[in-house]
């Protein structure tokens, strides 16, 4: 037998008085602080990860300054002729920046 349709609507609304008001708050706070904390924490974990590994291994060092350089050396040399098709991203694909292909 199917289910007759509804006739009427009954809302239900629920109200907090000042006191319960009161008690959430800290509770509201306290879930603000953690959302900006966690990815606080996050980035400094990263950061003595990178850091330890550096001072373990020494490799880190050489990614960074080794792009640098050749981006200082690509934008050195575009100043001078920013036609040539010899000179290559960062990546080694022809072109200049990051986008391969940019002349």
């Amino acid at each position: 037998m199917p289910k007759a349709k509804p006739t009427q609507v009954i809302v239900h609304r629920i109200e907090l008085q000042e006191k319960e008001r009161e008690m959430l708050e800290p509770l509201i706070q306290a879930r603000a602080v953690n959302e900006l904390a966690m990815p606080v924490a996050a980035g400094a974990g990263v950061y003595v990860a990178y850091k330890a590994t550096k001072a373990a291994f020494g490799w880190a060092e050489d990614i960074f300054d080794g792009a640098s350089e050749r981006i200082r050396e690509q934008f050195n040399s575009i100043k001078q002729d920013p036609k040539n098709p010899k000179y290559k991203n960062i990546f080694g694909l022809p072109g200049y920046g990051i986008w391969p292909g940019v002349i």
